[in-house]
């Protein structure tokens, strides 16, 4: 789908890690040629999805109404982003309105895309409405396209196309839609409250259609008696701490962020992952 979409002003990047993940199985001629035809047939459903996620102002931000934690606009996005889930004949939840969710798959263990309907300040710079997107020269603009509303659709239509096509996966698919990813991702522990921590999870979020390791933090620590620096990561996500370890001569402090989180991961020498949760 020749769709693009950009972020104007302040808009974040993705994250391209080659050799992410093991085992993918790959697909086959056939079936890449159903989904291309989903994905034409579903196009112009998709831009509007988006376009409905977009027009909704959804800056985050603290709020003393229990129905409204993050403020108005970030309840009638996600009222609006699980109606379009239910439309679809996903099973949905609202957790209290700090993030919610639709399943599809009835696996024990679950694969989780961890999206967000809320938005940082538009800003200067725009020459139209952010909040009213527009389509342009194969382009989509406006606020959240690319960060994260564009991206959150696309989790959901990624759902829908296994549901059309009766794929029945091992794994039950949650698309988990927070409301405060932008202002320090308070909406997970919500969530984590009310929902087991999903066996594997990935964030489709902004350019590139799967980051890992973005929005990340990564902290710098040299190792007592040892050669070697420990990295100690949290994603923001929530749910891996991540220690790299490699031979180090001299001293080490600072953080890294963001999409300088890549290079780490594919020339790391050792890795070692361990899952912890709030």
């Amino acid at each position: 789908m020749k769709l693009w979409a950009k972020a104007g002003p302040q808009g974040n990047g993705g994250l391209n890690v080659k050799n992410a993940m093991e085992g993918l199985t790959m697909v086959s001629k056939e079936m890449e040629s159903r989904i291309d035809k989903f994905i034409a047939d579903n196009r112009q459903n998709i831009v509007n999805d988006i376009a409905a996620l977009v027009n909704i102002k959804s800056v985050s931000q603290a709020c003393d109404n229990p129905q409204a934690p993050y403020g108005e606009g970030c309840r009638k996005v996600l009222d609006k982003a699980l109606q379009m889930c239910e439309q679809m004949g996903f099973a949905t939840k609202n957790y209290d309105y700090y993030a919610g969710s639709a399943a599809y798959g009835s696996g024990e263990k679950e694969i989780a895309l961890l999206g967000h309907l809320d938005v940082v300040p538009e800003g200067d710079g725009w020459s139209h409405d952010p909040y009213d997107m527009i389509e342009k020269d194969g382009y989509i603009y406006g606020r959240g396209v690319a960060d994260d509303k564009g991206p959150t659709v696309l989790g959901l239509y990624a759902l829908k196309c296994m549901k059309d096509f009766g794929i029945q996966p091992n794994y039950t698919f949650r698309l988990v839609m927070g409301c405060s990813e932008e202002t320090g991702m308070s909406d997970m522990p919500h969530y984590l409250a009310a929902e087991k921590a999903p066996t594997f999870a990935f964030t489709p979020d902004a350019d590139f259609p799967v980051c890992s390791g973005a929005q990340g933090q990564l902290s710098v620590a040299r190792i007592a008696d040892q050669n070697a620096v420990c990295y100690r990561m949290r994603l923001y996500r929530g749910y891996f701490h991540i220690v790299f370890k490699s031979v180090f001569n001299g001293g080490a402090s600072g953080g890294l962020h963001g999409n300088h989180l890549g290079h780490m991961f594919n020339n790391a020498q050792f890795i070692k992952i361990y899952k912890t949760f709030p």
